[in-house]
């Protein structure tokens, strides 16, 4: 509903807000049936795929209709003709780029669901990318028949209307924004190089100051009674994160009960280790219960003997296999803080290490250790993702737009964009967790749309034969508004996770919505300055 209501503000007619909706709505129903005919489930992270397709696969329909408005304006007899013959290629680019950002998400990642997001969220792009190209055309050609009258909306070549007084404020502001852009490009070049600037810096803060979680309580609000409950766990009782310690051989022997006594004697030192269990722990309380004391007898004859005692017990089959060759010691952290996963897994990698025998094999597993790994992955996906997201992008748009230069000015803005998005991380506390850390791939694939179809637009006026600057302004006029109504329908799109129960969700949204917006601005006012010659000459002044 809100995508639809920042759809009719921008276009201001019906067919401006049905064909992109209906679009995205086909392709999500696509989506959502081709991972039930495959047999996939809906997870924690692919529960927002139908958010991603409806906020990213809308922008497709949006650039055509708004290029079939704009090319009216010019010659309304082959207005579909000329927009669809344009427009094809840099939305096919959009759409491409978009996809690498989704599929980068695989690299190095830990989790299954992360992977099945990646795949099914570009398999929607996809579809997407198919409707906007041939279904929106098609019904275009259907409703406008009357290609004689002229649009109500869209942009000439070389002039801006001025938008009526009466008009609603949304409608004027969409009308407005990319006129005073381009006066912001032309006219204050050092207040807009100043202001990025400012905007750089105070990232590059931000950054030093992100943190990162794992612990799956930290998805749930502290009114939660997830979180509550949790709680109670660790101020009343031991906690409920189990760690276990594995030992392989004859469990009925006295050395195996000894090395597990040992083990509990070692977790003893650890405070966040308040509790720990184990067969041996039942065979002293029997042992004592015999008038022997509390200890592990050294006498095989006397072990069999109270094994015997204990045999039936529920509990043994939590503790024990039942071939008697695997035997476990349970225990319960308290903290799941990454320094203190990073210390378990080092020390009980040193001490399974150390301990463990021809007769009997130690080895360590549990939830803080799945913890400690998942922060690896996490680390090593967002690195990976984002490296391969970059080449791949550079190298896509670089070809289809038949030049590396153009290439490279398209990724400068995604380039300002991720700085922000991981300088607001830090500045605001949202950590990176498994739904944050696709946020940077996410933004490179649709960040880059902006640029693609700037660009892509400017190239269009050069090849008209205007001049540098009016092509440049002929592209913030016509693309800017295309891009400012992509713009707030993303990012409101994405905004609506932060209604989400879950913290991750909502973490995922706010930063989405928020690097939306710093990208199309990036768009239209850092790249038009990249890519004007006069700008050698400014930056000479400046650096003056």
């Amino acid at each position: 509903v809100l995508i639809s209501l920042i759809l009719l503000a921008g276009f201001r007619n019906f067919r401006g807000v049905f064909l992109p909706m209906l679009a995205v709505l086909i392709a999500v129903v696509w989506i959502m049936g081709l991972i039930g005919l495959l047999g996939y489930q809906i997870t924690l992270i692919t529960n927002i795929i139908p958010v991603i397709i409806l906020a990213v696969g809308s922008a497709y329909a949006i650039h055509v209709v708004n290029a079939v408005m704009a090319e009216k304006q010019i010659n309304p007899k082959r207005a579909l003709q000329r927009a669809i013959a344009f427009i094809v290629v840099p939305v096919m680019l959009a759409s491409v780029t978009t996809v690498f950002g989704f599929l980068s998400i695989l690299a190095g990642s830990y989790l299954v669901l992360i992977r099945e997001f990646g795949i099914f969220s570009a398999a929607g792009v996809v579809c997407s990318l198919l409707l906007a190209i041939s279904f929106v055309p098609a019904v275009l050609a259907v409703i406008d028949r009357d290609v004689r009258r002229p649009a109500r909306t869209g942009l000439s070549a070389q002039t801006i209307k001025t938008p009526q007084v009466g008009q609603p404020v949304a409608v004027r502001l969409i009308d407005v924004i990319p006129r005073e852009l381009s006066l912001l490009v032309f006219k204050h070049q050092k207040l807009l190089i100043t202001f990025w600037v400012l905007i750089i810096a105070t990232s590059i803060w931000g950054i030093s100051r992100i943190e990162r979680r794992v612990e799956l309580i930290d998805y749930f609000g502290e009114n939660s009674i997830v979180r509550q409950g949790e709680n109670l766990l660790v101020e009343k009782f031991n906690g409920s994160t189990p760690l276990y310690l594995q030992v392989r051989g004859n469990i009925q022997t006295p050395e195996a009960l000894q090395l597990m006594v040992q083990t509990q004697e070692y977790m003893t030192q650890f405070e966040y280790i308040p509790y720990s269990q184990s067969v041996a722990d039942l065979i002293k309380q029997m042992n004592d219960v015999m008038g022997e004391g509390k200890s592990v007898p050294d006498d095989d004859y006397k072990i069999a003997q109270l094994w015997f005692l204990l045999e039936g017990q529920e509990i043994m089959d939590q503790l024990v296999s039942p071939d008697m060759q695997e035997g476990i010691i349970q225990a319960y952290v308290t903290s799941s803080d990454l320094d203190v996963l990073r210390e378990i897994e080092a020390n009980f990698d040193a001490y399974v290490a150390t301990h463990s025998t021809d007769d009997f094999q130690l080895a360590v597993t549990g939830i803080p250790i799945m913890f400690k790994r998942l922060d690896d992955s996490i680390i090593k996906s967002q690195t990976y993702s984002l490296i391969i997201a970059t080449l791949l992008v550079m190298m896509m748009t670089s070809l289809l737009l038949r030049s590396p230069r153009k290439g490279l000015m398209a990724v400068i803005p995604i380039g300002v964009t991720l700085l922000v998005l991981f300088g607001t991380m830090g500045i605001s506390g949202t950590p990176l967790d498994i739904a944050t850390v696709l946020t940077g791939s996410a933004t490179i694939g649709i960040g880059i749309d902006y640029a693609i179809h700037f660009i892509s637009r400017m190239g269009e006026g050069r090849s008209r034969g205007l001049g540098e600057k009016e092509s440049l302004q002929r592209a913030i006029h016509i693309s800017g508004k295309a891009i400012f109504i992509n713009m707030v329908s993303v990012s409101a799109g994405f905004a609506m996770l932060m209604f989400s129960q879950l913290l991750p969700l909502q973490r995922f949204g706010f930063l989405i919505a928020t690097t939306m917006i710093v990208a199309g601005m990036a768009t239209l006012t850092l790249l038009p300055l990249l890519l004007w010659k006069r700008k050698i000459t400014l930056f000479n002044q400046i650096t003056k």
